[in-house]
């Protein structure tokens, strides 16, 4: 299967690196050729490939977005024209958000009215991308959007990657509960002391 990353930060090469090893075919999008993760990332594995943003969309039918919010405009208008593509939000608008928009789901949903959006990945720290495995107990992740079929392919993607499960939120009215988990996150690992090396589970009671 291929993928293609926009925006190689911390979660984007994480996702880049995570996706890689379980043999997908990844296509990383930079603004600039001169990035210093290219080179690491290229090394990492085979199957990462470094191109420039306005080449990547036509390369995958799955393009994830990776770049800080207020950027999201500018970097679709060099990502240029999508039609028919799974295209997987991982931003969250803590700190910032895109101008005219009030989240980074509602700009790519208004830029790419032919592209099915899903809000997912955005829950966690990038470390846990890499790592979704706790002493033998893998961790859990979630999603929302609208299309189900949309999010079938997501939730196959992050248990490939080795999430234990991808919980559904529900349509788009639910992104900003996905944004207000990845605020739980931040505040529980940076802010009360408990570290990045944290992650979200979903326990079941088993019927009696």
């Amino acid at each position: 299967m291929e993928i293609a990353i926009v925006g190689l930060g911390n979660l984007g090469g994480a996702l880049a690196r995570a996706f890689a090893r379980v043999g997908y075919r990844v296509f990383a999008g930079v603004r600039d050729e001169k990035e210093t993760d290219r080179a690491a990332l290229e090394n990492y594995h085979k199957n990462i490939s470094i191109h420039m943003m306005e080449e990547v969309g036509a390369m995958s039918d799955t393009i994830f977005f990776c770049v800080t919010p207020p950027a999201i405009t500018e970097v679709c208008d060099r990502v240029g024209s999508l039609e028919n593509k799974l295209i997987v939000d991982t931003m969250n608008c803590i700190h910032s958000h895109p101008e005219g928009y009030a989240d980074t789901f509602e700009a790519l949903s208004a830029i790419y009215p032919q592209c099915h959006v899903v809000k997912a990945f955005n829950t966690t720290g990038y470390e846990n991308i890499l790592h979704p495995n706790f002493g033998g107990v893998p961790i859990d992740t979630f999603m929302a959007g609208d299309d189900e079929h949309a999010k079938h392919r997501v939730h196959r993607m992050a248990k490939d990657i080795g999430f234990s499960e991808c919980y559904d939120f529900g349509g788009a009215n639910t992104v900003h509960l996905l944004e207000e988990l990845a605020r739980i996150w931040v505040n529980l690992a940076l802010f009360q002391g408990n570290g990045r090396n944290i992650a979200f589970k979903i326990l079941k009671r088993c019927p009696y």
